[in-house]
């Protein structure tokens, strides 16, 4: 018995297990709402049975929950829980070292998961991926509902995981981030109830794994799936994104990336803001992309040094309401002179540094939807230019001189432009 009165069964001797994991519940007002559990349903951990395999989790509850509860949580493969989560009502315990998500009572699941995962990568010896008999490829998965960033940092795995059954994932945030070398054998996971796989492969190096089979139906963000990736060898051209609402920064400084997209669908797309920002090898066929619900695409295709060639002719950007640096500092020199540009707002540098055709821009663009504020915040353009610089047509929408224009590309204006 220790001086918080927990006792301490044969497996649970402080130091028998692999390591101690202090967990504090960061608590809000609202999970002070369910009662503290009773004094005397502290766990007591006399009998406990030899072949555990799990580690001391440590909640330290807050204001008058002044008892610490010491839980040694079964592997996720034969899981009997010693006490209820219910108890601790709402609880938020750290998942990871950068990390922090709210659970509910199956979860604990995901997080075994994790450190025996964790436990292999540390120690390098495949007789750890092992439990009861069992490689790691035949870990029993099927109740997991959360693989998020399982992987982290891992580098050179190569291990077969594709019996692992994951019919009940959520999530795959982060799963593959910051891994070197990764080329795990993935082909038969069922992830067609995943929602988000935000960060999927963040900052990954010489990712080889296939997952061009992923059923990605369900997901709904793709937000910085793929950024910062090196040496990216992966094919995702055949991903359905039906249901994808959010794709900012999904190639983002993906500088070696330059895999086709045309197959994409991008119908209920909300969010392409920085999507391309840096992806310097990139240059795919785009024609495809539904932009009809589009609104953000600041800094879409910003730093791009490659795409050059593709029509973006057809593009509808009637939703769209910024556009600032939209093609700045890029090489592209497309036609996008029939764009629908009523519902801008902002076009802050969209053609700074770039070769778009600024006389067909002048010519053809609405420009009505330009906010202009008296401190001129929300201007394309810069250098303190004012109302006069605009030219009203009647009842028509206001419509940029050339100067403005000019200004909005930041150009220099030829001399016959003044």
């Amino acid at each position: 018995m220790d001086s918080r009165g927990v006792t301490y069964g044969p497996k649970a001797q402080k130091g028998d297990l692999a390591k101690l994991l202090r967990r504090s519940i960061e608590r809000t007002e609202e999970d002070y709402s369910a009662p503290p559990p009773p004094e005397d349903d502290c766990p007591s951990y006399n009998g406990l049975p030899d072949d555990v395999l799990g580690h001391i989790i440590s909640f330290l509850c807050e204001n008058n929950l002044v008892y610490e509860y010491r839980v040694l949580a079964y592997s996720v493969f034969n899981f009997e829980p010693l006490w209820k989560m219910a108890q601790i009502s709402r609880g938020f315990w750290s998942q990871a070292k950068k990390r922090r998500k709210k659970f509910k009572d199956q979860d604990r699941r995901n997080y075994e998961l994790y450190e025996q995962v964790r436990e292999w990568e540390k120690n390098q010896d495949l007789s750890l991926a092992k439990h009861k008999g069992k490689h790691i490829r035949e870990w029993d998965t099927t109740h997991i509902t959360d693989i998020s960033y399982l992987f982290e940092g891992m580098v050179n795995f190569d291990q077969d995981l594709s019996g692992w059954n994951l019919i009940n994932c959520k999530s795959m945030i982060g799963t593959f981030t910051k891994t070197n070398n990764f080329a795990a054998n993935m082909k038969g996971w069922n992830v067609g109830n995943v929602t988000t796989m935000e960060k999927l492969c963040l900052k990954s190096e010489n990712f080889n794994a296939d997952i061009s089979g992923f059923d990605v139906s369900s997901v709904t963000s793709l937000q910085e799936a793929f950024k910062e990736v090196k040496i990216f060898n992966a094919d995702v051209s055949e991903w359905n994104t039906k249901n994808v609402t959010t794709m900012r920064c999904c190639f983002s400084d993906a500088r070696a990336f330059n895999g086709p997209l045309s197959g994409w669908d991008t119908t209920n797309v909300k969010n392409m803001s920085h999507m391309f920002s840096g992806a310097r090898a990139f240059n795919q066929n785009l024609s495809n992309f539904n932009t009809c619900n589009v609104q953000n695409m600041q800094y879409m295709f910003h730093e791009t040094r490659a795409f050059n060639n593709q029509s973006l002719f057809g593009w509808d950007v009637s939703s769209v309401t910024n556009m600032a640096r939209l093609f700045a500092s890029s090489v592209y020199a497309g036609d996008i002179s029939l764009w629908s540009t009523a519902n801008v707002k902002t076009m802050s540098d969209m053609f700074r540094f770039s070769r778009i055709n600024k006389r067909s821009i002048e010519e053809n663009w609405d420009f009505s939807g330009i906010l202009v504020t008296s401190d001129q915040a929300n201007m394309p353009f810069k250098h303190g230019r004012t109302h006069s610089h605009y030219n009203h047509g009647g009842p028509g929408p206001w419509m940029m001189n050339q100067h403005a224009m000019m200004m909005m590309m930041n150009m220099p204006p030829s001399d016959d432009d003044y």
